[in-house]
């Protein structure tokens, strides 16, 4: 079935090939509550500046570097075993966002509920798909009806209901609708 709207059974299942012979389709529109999503980041050193005049450019995750605290970006510096007098005179920290804050907010969606019908319901469908074919079978013996009548009784009623078409067409419809009605409470 090929639409533009998700179908959904009660349970918020997603069908997508629904049986219209057991179920119907219904427009309805949800909500999605989206969270709030707090902004994600981290601190990284971008440079240092040496007492010994050197500026180091440093990449993320430097081996150089060890951080303490990534809230803040407090860092320690890890001179090399060579010469252990190296220190900080200044440092650049950056801080990296790796996920921006999104608000909360809400989003509206039009799907089509697929809605089982009920035994009644089916039973319903089954007896109007065969009206058409019992209204003709019904007609056909009523035709019947009326040549049987009238060769009992000798007259000439075959002609006297053709001249009155519509009142037998009448009579047919309050006939299936009898018969229907009958149907029904069984």
């Amino acid at each position: 079935m090929d639409n533009q709207y998700r179908i959904l059974d009660n349970e918020g299942n997603e069908i997508f090939d629904p049986d219209l012979n057991l179920g119907h389709l219904e427009k309805e529109k949800i909500i999605h509550y989206h969270e709030m999503v707090p902004e994600k980041g981290h601190y990284f050193v971008s440079y240092l500046e040496l007492n010994t005049g050197e500026t180091l450019f440093l990449k993320e995750n430097d081996p150089r570097i060890k951080i303490i605290n990534e809230t803040t970006g407090a860092f320690k510096y890890l001179p090399s075993e060579e010469d252990p007098s190296i220190q900080i005179k200044s440092a650049s920290i950056r801080y990296v966002i790796d996920q921006p804050k999104v608000e909360a907010y809400e989003e509206e969606e039009i799907i089509l509920r697929y809605i089982l019908y009920t035994e009644k319901e089916l039973a319903d469908n089954v007896f109007l798909a065969k009206g058409p074919e019992r209204l003709n079978t019904i007609e056909s013996d009523t035709n019947d009806l009326f040549e049987v009548v009238a060769e009992l009784a000798g007259s000439d009623i075959e002609d006297r209901v053709a001249e009155n078409q519509e009142t037998l067409d009448d009579i047919l419809l309050v006939m299936a609708d009898l018969l229907g009605g009958a149907e029904e409470e069984i």
